[in-house]
Order: structure tokens, then sequence, then C-alpha cells
């Protein structure tokens, strides 16, 4: 399977997720006949997982070999933060504009979700689903593509954008597809998908806390939300020109090994 990654790297990473999308269906007709998506997306959320790992054994070790400094990992937390603050904003200035029926038929199964099993749904969003998604989306689609021959400004807006489609609404697009860019500038930053894992996390979290929080009218206002989408875009900008640099002047290899 090596050797296959290796050859046809995009090939590969269709069959991974084409894999998925047949679990999705199947996830879908499960929560159909028995009624209850929660338990649907545990078992949807389990074999991502499990899948995970199986191919997670072919990919072989990322481009990292250098150990990173604290502060340098620090850099990128504070600018995920940002870029989370700033896409929430986003996504809740775009709600209040624009209508999209899926956004809100899933904003209500949410909320319906967690008023009937709320700990089930804590569960979900704060560890099963991060570390599933983070593994397949980043580790094993974002790692498989990264056997392309091509800067890996590629993989990641292919990998994301991926990851923001499987949310399934228009609303999720644009916020969903920065969230996973950023992820995998910060997996390939620190060599570590956990960290991955704990920034996906962290935004689950934000984005829960809004259920029962509402936003002041200035903190979703379209000057709040420039500045901030301006700094972390340079932020993430100077990180990317910096793994960029590092892959040219092999401090680390550019490919998977």
């Amino acid at each position: 399977m090596k050797q296959l990654i290796d050859k046809h790297p995009v090939a590969m990473a269709a069959l991974w997720f084409g894999v998925l999308m047949i679990a999705y269906i199947v996830m879908a007709v499960i929560a159909n006949l028995f009624g209850n998506s929660l338990y649907a997306s545990a078992l949807f959320d389990a074999f991502m997982i499990g899948f995970s790992l199986y191919v997670m054994k072919h990919i072989g070790k990322g481009p990292f070999a250098e150990q990173v400094k604290f502060q340098q990992f620090a850099v990128g937390y504070v600018l995920l933060i940002l870029m989370w603050v700033s896409t929430s904003i986003m996504v809740v200035w775009a709600s209040k504009t624009f209508t999209d029926p899926f956004y809100q038929e899933y904003e209500a199964a949410l909320n319906g979700n967690r008023q009937a099993n709320e700990w089930l749904t804590v569960f979900l969003a704060l560890i099963a689903a991060p570390v599933a998604e983070e593994f397949f989306y980043r580790k094993v689609l974002y790692g498989t593509l990264r056997h392309m021959r091509c800067p890996m400004i590629y993989p990641a807006l292919i990998s994301s954008a991926l990851f923001a489609l499987s949310h399934g609404t228009i609303m999720h697009i644009f916020p969903a597809t920065i969230m996973g860019v950023g992820s995998c500038l910060v997996y390939e930053w620190t060599g570590n998908i956990w960290w991955s894992v704990l920034l996906h996390i962290s935004y689950n979290l934000f984005s829960l806390s809004q259920i029962a929080v509402v936003l002041p009218d200035w903190a979703v206002s379209t000057p709040v939300c420039l500045i901030l989408t301006l700094l972390w875009s340079i932020g993430y900008g100077l990180m990317y020109l910096e793994l960029e640099r590092r892959a040219s002047l092999k401090l680390n290899s550019l490919y998977f090994k």
C-alpha cells in the first residue's frame, strides 16, 4: 500500500474519502431507521477512528524531523484562536444576514440533541469528533496527499475543502475550510497530530459555548470581523512561508518518507 500511496496519492486519497462517504450513508440510514442521530454519529466516529488507524500504518512518518520549540507552537496557537473567533463571528454575522435552511436545520438538530442527551452530545463534540476528524482529514487525507510533489498548501486546501463539504451546510464551508488549513499548518509546524486534535477540541468548545452565549452586536460587526481576519491571515501567511523555507533548506524533509 505504501508504494500505491507514493505513486498515486490523489487516487488513494479519493479511495479513502469514498470509503468514508459510504460509511456516512450507512450512518444516515441507521439514524433514519432508529430515529437517533447521536448514536449513529457515535458509530460513525468510531468507524472513522478505526479506519484512520488502519491507514495511518501505511502512510509513514510526516515531514517533521526538527523538535518544535514551545514559543513556535504558541505563535500558531494564538493565531488559531484569532482564526476561530473571527470565523465564528463570520458564521454568526452570515446567519443573521443570509438565509440557509440547511444551517438552520443543523442548529435545530444540534440543540435538540443537546437537550435529549447533553452528556453524549458534549462527548461527541469535544472528544470523539475532534479525534476522528483530525485523524482522518489531517493524518490520513492530508498525509496521503502530501505525497504529491507540490507545495503543501495544495494538499491542505484539498483536504480542508472536503472536510468543510462533509459538514453539509453553506455556512460551514468557509470557516471549516479555514480551520482545516490552519490545522494542517499546525500539524506540519509541530509534527504531532495531537496538537491539531487539541485545537479542534478548543474550536468545538467555543462553538458549543455560542449556543448558550449571545454575542453583542459590536462583536459580530463587519469591522471587527475584518480586523481579526486580517491579523490571522498575515500570521498564517508568515507561518506558511517559514514552513516552505524549512523545506527548501532541508531542515525538514519536504515529502513523506
